[in-house]
């Protein structure tokens, strides 16, 4: 009885085991694995797929994953889990390959098809194909070994470089035909052996795409290239030949994949650099030669070289320590700054010679080396500068020196500019360039005619002018303090980012009024403070003058006979001055008194643009009131006085004097009346 009970239990174990093994290889198991496929999916797929057929028999497999209407891709066939053996074929349509961007982080474009057939077994699986990419004939032959890649043939013909280009996302700079021969076989050494060509054929750069992406007009340009590369092992032999109307780039030599030891030439004659300026970055101009040596490993990587960039003869040697810079050393000389900017895109805002030369090292520790650069003569041009900045600078010659010396990170340098306009001389710089660039430059400052400067000032100078201060430069700010003792007393300041703030102490202020170049009409020691920005163009003055008095002007000279009075023998104990500036326009409150003299003015207006005033003083003189009006040029403006409180007083001096004393009331308010 036992025997049979453990025969019926076996008996039920293994048909409960046979129905495990083989339920999801039916419709009902298919319906339930599903579910599980799909989840599996979402998990690890980066983009949104949809199982929308999933077919798993015994020894074949039918599973359409589709992206809405942007692709679909299909998997089917048979396989052998006894053999290990499949027999499969791979069906890729992508309608619209912008649903793929996330894929490659840049936003792709395009269709293609893509078919292969994979068949063999786990020891060799072969997978030939063929693809419409890029507009293209493309056909493939795969091998793997124990699915690890053994060899490879594939032949790409009649690729459109220009829908390359656009599937990656890319504007389509260029357009050519595109050609690939790729033959290669596992090398017993390891690695691969076998040969590369590539083909770039009828190439054309568009002028519409440059213009629009750059805004850079360039010539017709025309080219082809050739890569080919032989491969043996790890080492890879390759020769590059871009050949164009507008020049030619060649490379050549040999490099190790593994150790990245290489032994390799270059040189590249080109009569206009626009056409490669989607390589760059930025727009570029004018003609380049450039040739050199690649020589080292990873550990240590040479290069070396000389070029004629800008007109210059240079040369340069760096080494590259692990792919990253262990030292550089350049020289440049007789290099033309006219044809830097052209080549950069830029005006031609200077014209002169730039002699450079740099030997530098420490790079991980902050930099440590020489730097030295010279401008023996320049001169700056006119045009191009009033264009762009609004400035009608003269043409300016000008001459600079300076010299760096750094040891990790820290160190000295000098500054010496001399020009038409002004003298700059920083000969104790202090330099930090770790964890950012700090500089801390003391300096003297020398303006020696004040009226060459006045399309920076707006404001019509007169004198010389000479300062000493600091300029510290850092992340966070950009500050300059500086100290003068031009106006006979100390003027101080900082610049800070845009806002300038001056202190004046015990400055002459008939010295200010003649390098403001205004009548000198007023004589004192003044203090004062001053708070402009320069971005707003809007500041605030405030000034207080102390023993002052008025020079001999038109207005003392039509006061005298009037009041009787000599303004220029009144002492102005304490007067006041408040000004609101907004761009050219100045408001000015005006508080001025001495022992037989008052003035007070408000909202005074003063236009630096237009030299415009437009100013009314109340004024007393021994009591009298009178108005002051000052309208016109500023340099010469129009004086006016309101003298009908001066004729009432005189008239009613008169009326005591001779009108007989029953008529003087109605006499004095007649006069009152009239005034």
């Amino acid at each position: 009885m036992s025997g049979k009970l453990l025969l019926r239990t076996g008996a039920g174990l293994f048909l409960l085991l046979l129905v495990a093994l083989t339920l999801p290889f039916t419709p009902i198991g298919n319906s339930l694995l599903k579910p599980y496929v799909q989840k599996k999916i979402n998990e690890t797929s980066p983009i949104p797929l949809e199982l929308t057929q999933f077919r798993l028999g015994f020894s074949s497999f039918d599973l359409l994953l589709q992206g809405g209407e942007s692709l679909a891709a299909n998997l089917k066939g048979n396989y052998s889990l006894l053999s290990q053996s499949v027999d499969a074929l791979f069906d890729l349509k992508v309608n619209d390959l912008s649903y793929a961007s996330s894929l490659a982080s840049t936003p792709l474009q395009g269709a293609f098809t893509l078919s292969a057939k994979a068949s063999g077994n786990r020891e060799k699986l072969s997978i030939i194909g063929e693809s419409d990419i890029a507009q293209g004939e493309t056909k493939f032959l795969i091998e793997l070994r124990s699915f690890a890649l053994y060899s490879a043939i594939a032949n790409v013909k009649k690729a459109r470089l220009e829908t390359l280009l656009a599937t990656l996302g890319k504007p389509s700079y260029a357009k050519a035909a595109l050609y690939l021969d790729l033959k290669l076989e596992s090398a017993p050494e390891g690695g691969f052996k076998g040969e590369v060509e590539l083909l770039a054929n009828d190439g054309e750069a568009s002028k519409e795409v440059m213009k629009q992406e750059f805004d850079i007009v360039i010539p017709s340009t025309l080219f082809n290239l050739k890569l080919a590369s032989q491969l043996n092992g790890d080492n890879v032999a390759h020769n590059l030949k871009f050949a164009s109307n507008i020049g030619n780039i060649n490379t050549s030599g040999a490099t190790n994949l593994k150790t990245l030891a290489t032994d390799s030439l270059y040189a590249l004659d080109l009569s206009d650099l626009s056409p490669l300026t989607p390589l760059a970055g930025i727009p570029l101009r004018g003609k380049l030669k450039a040739q050199g040596t690649l020589k080292g490993d990873k550990k240590s990587l040479l290069l070396d070289g000389s070029t004629d960039l800008a007109g210059s003869q240079s040369s340069y040697l760096i080494t590259l320590q692990d792919l990253t810079p262990a030292t550089v050393d350049i020289s440049v000389g007789n290099l033309k700054l006219e044809r830097l900017l052209f080549m950069l895109g830029k005006p031609q805002y200077v014209t002169g010679n730039l002699n450079l030369n740099a030997s530098l090292k420490d790079f991980k520790e902050g930099i440590s080396g020489e730097l030295k650069v010279e401008v023996p003569s320049a001169i700056t041009s006119k045009e191009p500068i009033e264009r762009d900045f609004n400035l009608s600078m003269p043409a300016t010659k000008l001459s600079l020196a300076s010299s760096v010396l750094l040891h990790q990170g820290k160190g000295n340098a000098k500054i010496h500019l001399d020009s038409d306009l002004l003298k700059f001389v920083a000969p104790k710089v202090q330099v930090v360039t770790l964890p950012a660039l700090m500089i801390e430059a003391p300096y003297e400052l020398l303006i020696p005619d004040l009226s060459k400067l006045a399309f920076l000032t707006k404001q019509k100078l007169k004198g010389d002018l000479k300062a000493t201060g600091k300029i510290q430069h850092s992340p966070q700010a950009l500050i300059a303090d500086f100290f003068s003792q031009t106006l006979g007393g100390e003027v101080s300041g900082k610049l800070q980012n845009d806002d300038l703030s001056l202190k004046l102490s015990q400055v002459e202020f008939l010295e200010l009024l003649k390098m403001l170049d205004y009548p000198a009409l007023f004589s004192s020691k003044t203090d004062g403070s001053f708070l402009y920005n320069l971005t707003k163009e809007e500041g605030i003055l405030e000034a207080q003058a102390q023993k002052g008095r008025f020079l001999e002007n038109q207005l003392s000279l039509l006061l005298r006979p009037l009041f009787g009075i000599d303004l220029t023998k009144e002492v102005y104990n304490h007067a006041t001055l408040k000004s609101k500036i907004n761009k050219g326009v100045i408001l000015s409150d005006l508080a001025m008194k001495s022992q037989n003299t008052e003035l007070r003015s408000q909202n005074a207006l003063i236009d630096t643009d237009r030299n415009k005033i437009d100013a009314k003083l109340e004024a007393k003189f021994k009591d009298r009131p009178a108005t002051l009006t000052l309208e016109g040029a500023l340099d010469k403006p129009k004086i006016s006085i309101d003298t009908h409180g001066l004729l009432q007083d005189k008239a009613g001096k008169a009326v005591e004097k001779y009108v007989p004393e029953k008529v003087k009331e109605p006499v004095k308010n007649l006069i009152k009346g009239l005034f």
